[in-house]
């Protein structure tokens, strides 16, 4: 089974209270169990792509962190800058608006 893509969305299938677990739909064709604290929930697909670094914080400098962004379709678009306030995905054929995480 795949991990979960940092950055997009996915349904959610279920939300175990007790557990606080959620459980993820169309994860690679399955679902998924994954803790509430580590999600960012929306009600709605998201009209933005996701703007984040590749890299961890103690091993890279900032000036070699790698951004990289994922459409709300889950189209990973690497190289991207901070400045970007736009991106264009290739696979969807059209622009996203980025909010940077």
């Amino acid at each position: 089974m795949a991990p979960v893509q940092r950055g997009r969305w996915y349904r959610i299938a279920d939300y175990d209270r007790p557990s606080d677990l959620v459980t993820l739909g169309d994860v690679d064709g399955d679902e998924l169990q994954v803790p509430y604290s580590r999600l960012k929930l929306s009600r709605d697909v998201p009209e933005k792509a996701v703007v984040y670094n590749t890299s961890t914080f103690e091993s890279t400098p900032g000036a070699e962190m790698v951004y990289v962004a994922v459409c709300p379709k889950g189209h990973r678009i690497p190289d991207v800058s901070l400045k970007d306030e736009q991106i264009h995905c290739h696979e969807c054929t059209r622009d996203y608006e980025c909010e940077h995480e």
